[in-house]
C-alpha cells in the first residue's frame, strides 16, 4: 500500500468519525427543539464534548487533505517533467522509489457503487446511513483535488456528481442540444429574474452637408428588450426496490435520460418557444425576421437552392454582417444530399477530395446533432427539434439561417438534485431542473427562415 492510499484511508476515516459525531450532535439537540426548552445539565455536557470533538477530527481533517494535496501536486508535476524528459529524447531519472498515485474514483461505471442511491441514503431521508455519507464525502474530495473540476458546475446538494455521469448527457433516443451546443452558451449570474438590453431602434443620421447647412441631426432611439430566466425541469418516480438495489443501473441508465430529457425539452423552447412563460422566445419566433417562403407543389433542391441563398444574404443585407450556421431537421438534409444531377450523378460529394461535378455542397448523411457538411459555405447542423408540423398541411419542416454570434443562450450549470417520497414509502422521486436565460431578439435581421409548400414531408 503507497503512502497516498494510506493517507485516502486515514480521510476517509475521519470523515465518517465526524459523520458519526454529528449525527449524534444533531440528537442530542433533537429533544429541547421538540420541546421548546434549554438543553439539561448533561445535554450540554455532552454537546460540548461533541462540539469540542468535531473541532478537532476537522482539524486533523485539514492538516490530512493539504498533506494529501501536496502528494498529489508532486505526482503530477513529476509526471509533467517526465512528459518533457520523453519529448525531448532523455532518459527519465531520478524519481526515486516511491510513486504516488492520483486517488481511484469512488463511483465508476463499471463499479458496484452507485452514486445515486449513496446520495439518498446520506439525504438522511428514511434513516442515514454514515458509510454512504462517507463514500460521497470521498468523492467529493477526489473529484475537487484529483479531477480538478469547478464544484460549481456539479454542485447537487453538497454530493458531487461522478464525471461518468456528468458527461452522458444525449442518449440515442433523445433529440438531444444541437442547437444549442452550436450557438454556445454562457454561464447564468448566480441572482436575477428578469434581464432587459436596450436595443437600438432608429440610429443617429449622417449625411452630405453644404457649406454652411445645418447638420444632420437624428436623435437616436432605443427599446428595451426584456427577458425573463426560464426553469426547465424533468422528474420521474422510481420503486424503491430499483431505486435501492439497481445500484449503477440507476446512474447510467435512468439518471442520463431524466438529463437528456430536460435538454431537449430545453433545446426546442430555444430553437421555437412561443415567449409566454414557462418558454422561452425561441429563435424562429421572434418578431421581424427574415421569413423566406419557398411554395412548389412539386420540390426540387435546384428549385429550393436560390431560397438559401435569399436567406443566406438577407441576413447579410439586413444585418451588415454574415450569416455563420444553418439549421435543419435531419429528414430535409437527407433529402438534399439524395438529390441527382440529370445524368442521375449525386449532386453532394461524400469523399474527402471535392470533384469537379459535385455542383452544390459536399457532406456526410449518416451524421446528426453536429456540423454534417456545408451549404452554400455555412455549416450545417441537423436537429430533430426543428419542428415538422408546419403549413396548412401540419407537414412541413422549416431551414433556419442565423448569424449565431446574435444570438445569446446563459445557463445556470448547477442541477439541482432532490430526492422526495412522491407517493408512499414505496417509491422515490427523481428530478432535476436548470435555469436559463435566451436573448435572440437583439438583431432580428439576424436571423433567416425558409418555409412554405416546398418544404413538406419528401419523398424519396
Amino acid at each position: 500500500m503507497d503512502f497516498l492510499t494510506q493517507l485516502r484511508d486515514k480521510i476517509a476515516d475521519k470523515i465518517a468519525q465526524r459523520t458519526a459525531k454529528a449525527a449524534e450532535l444533531d440528537q442530542v439537540l433533537t429533544a429541547p427543539a421538540a420541546e421548546a426548552r434549554d438543553m439539561t445539565a448533561e445535554e450540554n455536557t455532552r454537546f460540548t464534548e461533541l462540539r469540542d470533538s468535531i473541532q478537532v477530527l476537522d482539524a486533523e481533517l485539514e492538516a490530512l487533505i493539504a498533506r494529501r494535496d501536496v502528494l498529489v501536486a508532486e505526482a503530477e508535476r513529476r509526471e509533467s517533467l517526465a512528459q518533457t524528459m520523453a519529448a525531448l529524447g532523455q532518459p527519465v531519472t531520478g524519481t526515486g522509489g516511491t510513486q504516488v498515485r492520483a486517488d481511484e474514483a469512488i463511483y465508476r461505471p463499471d463499479g458496484d457503487r452507485s452514486w445515486l442511491v449513496d446520495a439518498f441514503r446520506a439525504s438522511g431521508i428514511g434513516g442515514f446511513n454514515p458509510q454512504a455519507a462517507e463514500r460521497i464525502a470521498r468523492n467529493n474530495a477526489i473529484t475537487l483535488g484529483a479531477e480538478r473540476r469547478d464544484a460549481t458546475s456539479s454542485a447537487f446538494d453538497g454530493a458531487i456528481p461522478p464525471k461518468y455521469l456528468l458527461d452522458k448527457f444525449a442518449p440515442v433516443a433523445r433529440a438531444g442540444r444541437p442547437f444549442c451546443n452550436a450557438i454556445g452558451s454562457t454561464p447564468l449570474g448566480p441572482d436575477g429574474i428578469s434581464f432587459t438590453v436596450p436595443r437600438g431602434t432608429t440610429g443617429t443620421s449622417g449625411a452630405m452637408t453644404d457649406e454652411g447647412a445645418a447638420f444632420s441631426e437624428t436623435d437616436y432611439d432605443v427599446t428595451d428588450l426584456t427577458n425573463s430566466v426560464r426553469l426547465v425541469t424533468g422528474q420521474q418516480d422510481i420503486s424503491r426496490t430499483v431505486f435501492m438495489r439497481g445500484n449503477s443501473v440507476v446512474d447510467q441508465i435512468l439518471f442520463p435520460d431524466l438529463i437528456a430529457a430536460s435538454e431537449t425539452a430545453l433545446n426546442l423552447s430555444v430553437l421555437n418557444g412561443s415567449g409566454t412563460a414557462p418558454q422561452h422566445r425561441g429563435v424562429m419566433q421572434v418578431a421581424s425576421i427574415n421569413a423566406v417562403t419557398y411554395t412548389d407543389a412539386s420540390p426540387t433542391v435546384a428549385e429550393a437552392w436560390p431560397k438559401f441563398a435569399d436567406a443566406i444574404q438577407r441576413i447579410n443585407s439586413n444585418r451588415y454582417a454574415p450569416a455563420t450556421l444553418i439549421v435543419m431537421h435531419p429528414r430535409r438534409w437527407g433529402w438534399i444530399t439524395s438529390a441527382l444531377d440529370s445524368q442521375g450523378r449525386p449532386l453532394f460529394n461524400f469523399q474527402m477530395e471535392v470533384p469537379a461535378w459535385a455542383a452544390t455542397a459536399f457532406g456526410e448523411a449518416a451524421k446528426y446533432g453536429q456540423v454534417v457538411g456545408t451549404l452554400q459555405g455555412l455549416p450545417v447542423v441537423t436537429d430533430a427539434s426543428i419542428p415538422t408540423n408546419l403549413g396548412a398541411g401540419t407537414n412541413e419542416d422549416m431551414v433556419l439561417v442565423v448569424r449565431h454570434f446574435d444570438v445569446h443562450l446563459f445557463e445556470d450549470s448547477l442541477f439541482q438534485l432532490t430526492f422526495e417520497q412522491a407517493i408512499g414509502p414505496e417509491k422515490v422521486r427523481l428530478a432535476v431542473g436548470k435555469f436559463s436565460l435566451l436573448i435572440a431578439g437583439r438583431y432580428p435581421s439576424a436571423i433567416s427562415t425558409v418555409g412554405g409548400t416546398g418544404l413538406v414531408t419528401p419523398t424519396f
